[in-house]
């Protein structure tokens, strides 16, 4: 039973109801925020291992660089590059601006040492001599860096390609004397990339190899600060994943906070017969927890230079809280990402309204009435945004009452047609729930479930995949034993929709799925309670009574 407030209760039992019709597109899709990419500018800068970061103070935007070991920086797109330092080449490097003290800092390797700098001020155009914060008995491998919103810090970085990832953490403005290593060394091979956001935790990108399969992964993990335990490691979870024989691996990991989403970006290299390079970009799918399940990464658009020599070291990314503006940029290559209004309402505008669902699939038609010449964001609506339809009634103990919701659908459009008749301009405006999203996606290649995961688990992961979020109901909702506890035998073939992986994982069970007020699924059991036969009261669509 959904719950509802007591006046709406009342008031959808009386003999006399006023309905209210709540109708808002949002630039989301599955209450995920996305931000169409529109190429800025490219320049014929060397392409390089590389980092970016924006300030929050004024919208400054600047760039490292390790270009043969020369180690650059730059405050103007295609402008020129100023060296700091002179350092391996190859060697890691990270650059994150610092809200509290409001400068930028940069981390990197110089042979053996861990050094860091910060900017005399938020502009970026003049640093602090380097502050050696660690010196190891082998050469840095990768670093990353993150600032948290107190004016602490923490650097990680890695001994060359081994499995030994260190943190070093500054606490009130000092810095640790050593680092101290990771508690997941045994769970890899190799560590060949890292990147660090903060977000009440310490949340990491990891590029590098499996234990024993050798299989190439990119993974996430956060390490504990607020939320979490402090200093303590999550499990490692796979964003991208490619077996050993593949000649596929995974290099330059970037992460960033967007909207409260976790955002990345890493290079993936095929070594096969036609080689190839390119930039894939993905996210989670919920509140920007790394442990929250991540969709599929696609390419990112638009990743070559002004002489079209592609990306080949990564594409840092850079968010701007007060546009909500997320940038993509390498040397040479600026891209932009802008939502601008993130939602509107079209609630006085709808003259017809009508959905209808079935247990695979949701299908809603509005029709809008412009002719009273109705302004609206022409990005916002638009197919692939969510439209969010709240059905209610105006039963409020205000005076006067105001509309209160109960049943919510978060669907996704899907089709928008244009009417114009003398005196009259309507658009019919249609939309489509998870399944529909589940149909579209096909999976890129096979995969087959590890033996220790549950039917439940690899739902999630499936359903993750295609961008949607999965949640359990509670209490005699639960869902069944087999879904929680089954670990059955289950493969993907490429190029398997995921609707037709979720139905057979879905059969053998008793279990039902139900849409989620904030999109996806809600997987619910039989309640003990549950009969075919009703119980005398009145069933509207605000409850699932």
């Amino acid at each position: 039973m959904f719950a509802i407030t007591t006046s709406l209760r009342d008031h959808q039992r009386q003999r006399r109801r006023q309905p209210a019709l709540s109708v808002t597109v949002a630039a989301s899709r599955f209450s995920l925020p996305t931000y169409p990419f529109t190429r800025e500018n490219t320049s014929a800068d060397a392409d390089a291992p590389n980092d970016a970061a924006i300030g929050v103070v004024v919208a400054y935007i600047v760039q490292v660089r390790n270009d043969a070991g020369a180690l650059d920086y730059s405050t103007s797109f295609g402008g020129s590059w100023t060296n700091l330092d002179t350092v391996t080449a190859g060697q890691g490097l990270a650059l994150r601006f610092d809200p509290v003290n409001e400068v930028f800092g940069l981390a990197y390797g110089d042979g053996n040492d861990v050094k860091f700098r910060s900017s005399t001020d938020h502009t970026g155009t003049a640093w602090t001599a380097a502050t050696t914060l660690a010196t190891e008995a082998s050469a840095i491998g990768s670093i990353a860096l993150a600032f948290d919103d107190i004016g602490d810090a923490c650097v990680f970085y890695t001994l060359g390609t081994g499995t030994t990832l260190k943190r070093l953490r500054r606490t009130s403005g000092t810095w640790a004397g050593s680092g101290t290593n990771w508690s997941r060394s045994g769970s890899v091979a190799s560590l060949t990339g890292l990147s660090a956001a903060w977000n009440a935790d310490y949340f990491l990108a990891v590029t590098g190899t499996e234990v024993t399969t050798t299989h190439e992964r990119l993974w996430a993990v956060a390490m504990g600060d607020t939320s979490l335990p402090t200093n303590a490691w999550s499990s490692l979870k796979a964003i991208a994943e490619a077996d050993a024989a593949a000649d596929l691996s995974f290099a330059y990991p970037h992460v960033c906070m967007v909207n409260g989403f976790l955002f990345a970006t890493f290079q993936q290299i095929e070594a096969g017969d036609v080689a190839a390079s390119r930039v894939m970009f993905t996210s989670v799918n919920s509140d920007g927890q790394v442990l929250s399940t991540w969709r599929e990464p696609f390419p990112a658009p638009y990743m070559e230079n002004a002489t079209y020599d592609p990306v080949l070291y990564g594409a840092p990314l850079a968010y701007d809280t007060t546009y909500d503006q997320l940038y993509l940029l390498a040397p040479g290559v600026l891209i932009t990402a802008n939502r601008g209004d993130g939602t509107q309402e079209f609630s006085e505008l709808v003259t017809a309204c009508s959905w209808r669902e079935t247990p695979t699939g949701f299908k809603a038609t509005l029709t809008l009435d412009f002719s009273a010449g109705f302004t609206y964001t022409p990005q916002l609506l638009r197919v692939g945004n969510d439209l969010l339809i709240q059905h209610g009634m105006v039963s409020s103990t205000d005076d006067p009452p105001e509309a209160e919701y109960g049943t919510t659908l978060l669907l996704n459009i899907s089709r928008i047609v244009s009417r114009v008749e003398p005196g009259k301009t309507t658009l019919t405006v249609e939309a489509d729930g998870p399944w529909e999203q589940l149909a579209r996606f096909r999976a890129p290649q096979a995969w087959t479930a590890p033996a220790a995961q549950t039917r439940g688990d690899i739902f999630q992961r499936v359903a993750g995949r295609a961008g949607l979020v999965v949640t359990l109901a509670s209490g005699d909702r639960a869902p069944s034993d087999a879904w929680t506890t089954d670990t059955p035998e289950f493969a993907i073939a490429a190029g398997e929709s995921a609707a037709q992986t979720l139905r057979r994982l879905l059969e053998p069970t008793d279990d039902f799925l139900r849409l989620s007020a904030s999109g996806g699924f809600e997987i619910c059991g039989i309640a003990a309670t549950d009969s075919d036969e009703a119980d005398g009261d009145i069933v509207f669509p605000m409850s699932d009574a």
